[in-house]
């Protein structure tokens, strides 16, 4: 199934359940809309909201594609309304729990890594075994003091992220600062971080000692602290898809290896680096055959062949992003649509394009170099020498033999450091005295027999 099958199932059971929901509770009805990036595509999607309007307030479910940084995706969470105006504040549930002074016992509330319709109907059913429970007091909040509840988020925002906005602004100015998306993307990531995977693997030991490293908490949270040290066992709902879905990150509730996708990948690599490597060969030999057809030497071309390696390793490395599915299924065929499942809903459009973009510059890379470094290279003909040793050079500088001083024979050489080096070479002089060490283009047991008596036939003289 593809991704956007996947996902096609899976928001028509958003809908589904929200309008569920709203027949259900006696809602007036129900809205639903999304939020894209850029075009209206599903691959594109940014957020899908459903608003269920009651009588005098708002309640909205919320689903968001790919959280803070892309680490934790695919997040159902719900919001409350104190009216029903356009622009209302939103609340989140664990907040709005908290205000109306209830335990809602171990239950997740924002819910990430849904990957199937079947697991929406789940991740509903938790968020509204609570929600439909706390109806009532939010009814009663709305026809008293509706504003306390907006006063205290706004509290809980100050102190946990400790901020602070001038008494003396605005109302509205005020309202639009807490109801900005950078706050709800820090509120339902911190809902969704270590602490509450762990919650919703069923570790409440270790989730309480995550959730005690924050340095300040909501008061949600105080009372899920609470509840998670008390001698009494949490109570957990129905939650086998988290279990299933939550199998890849470890004891401390964060992702870890998968071997299985390592050994993929791996795989992937290796196969398509090989199979590249073939390419970029014949393409640099085909360059290298005519580039050597009339020469008489031809010098340096050829130790760059083992470019065409690096840029195999490198093409293997950026494609097998693209191929490792494929991998996965053939070794892996039982474990394969869970891990499916996962990376669709884990996949970011912006990623893939980025990826895809690298994968094509490397491309683009190897290929240009497969016909530039063959061209790196000193040609001997009959009539003189071409001097191509600049990378980016395609046609080099010519010199007859009559514009060579001497090839003069170097003992040894200096490094960077100021070190004498025993490695010997010939040395081409210009007339113009320019130096030209044969050391650098190829080893002097390949040319010294060869090359030199052309050259002092050519009239060159050669001191030794």
């Amino acid at each position: 199934m593809t991704l956007n099958e996947r996902q096609e199932r899976m928001f028509n059971k958003f809908d589904g359940c929200a309008k569920a929901f709203c027949e259900s509770t006696g809602g007036l009805f129900c809205e639903t809309f999304c939020e894209y990036k850029g075009e209206k595509r599903t691959d594109n999607l940014k957020y899908k909201y459903a608003k269920i309007y009651f009588n005098a307030f708002a309640v909205g479910f919320k689903y968001t594609a790919h959280g803070v940084l892309n680490t934790v995706n695919s997040i159902l969470e719900c919001l409350v309304y104190t009216d029903k105006k356009v622009d209302a504040v939103g609340i989140p549930l664990p907040i709005v729990a908290d205000y109306c002074n209830v335990d809602v016992a171990a239950t997740p509330l924002v819910i990430p890594f849904i990957s199937d319709e079947v697991e929406m109907k789940q991740a509903f059913d938790c968020i509204t075994g609570v929600l439909v429970n706390l109806l009532g007091k939010i009814s009663d909040i709305v026809y008293g003091e509706k504003n306390g509840l907006l006063l205290y988020y706004q509290g809980e925002l100050e102190n946990v992220f400790s901020i602070k906005i001038d008494e003396e602004e605005d109302k509205e100015e005020k309202n639009a600062f807490y109801k900005s998306e950078i706050f709800y993307r820090f509120i339902t990531s911190r809902f969704t971080s270590n602490a509450y995977i762990l919650l919703m693997k069923g570790d409440a030991a270790r989730a309480a000692e995550a959730l005690k490293k924050h340095k300040k908490l909501f008061g949600y949270e105080k009372r899920l602290l609470n509840l998670l040290q008390s001698p009494q066992p949490a109570f957990l709902p129905e939650r086998s898809f988290v279990a299933e879905n939550l199998k890849d990150f470890n004891k401390k509730g964060r992702p870890k290896i998968n071997p299985r996708e390592l050994f993929s990948v791996f795989v992937s690599w290796f196969l398509l680096g090989a199979v590249a490597a073939v390419f970029y060969t014949c393409i640099f030999l085909i360059v290298y055959f005519f580039e050597k057809r009339d020469s008489v030497y031809l010098m340096g071309a050829i130790y760059n062949f083992p470019y065409c390696f690096v840029g195999a390793f490198l093409t293997g490395i950026e494609a097998s992003y693209f191929t490792r599915f494929r991998f996965y299924k053939l070794f892996f065929r039982k474990d394969y649509e869970r891990y499916l499942k996962t990376e669709q809903i884990n996949r970011s459009k912006k990623v893939e394009n980025l990826m895809r973009l690298i994968t094509v510059g490397v491309v683009t890379c190897c290929l240009i170099g497969c016909v530039l470094f063959p061209k790196q290279n000193l040609k001997f003909s009959e009539k003189g020498f071409t001097d191509n040793s600049k990378l980016f050079s395609l046609v080099g500088k010519y010199c007859g033999y009559d514009e060579i001083d001497c090839v003069f024979y170097r003992p040894d050489r200096k490094n960077d450091f100021g070190e004498t080096l025993n490695f010997p070479s010939y040395v081409l002089l210009l007339k113009d005295g320019k130096e030209i060490d044969f050391y650098e283009y190829d080893e002097m047991e390949n040319y010294e027999t060869g090359l030199l008596r052309f050259l002092r036939d050519k009239g060159v003289k050669i001191v030794k």
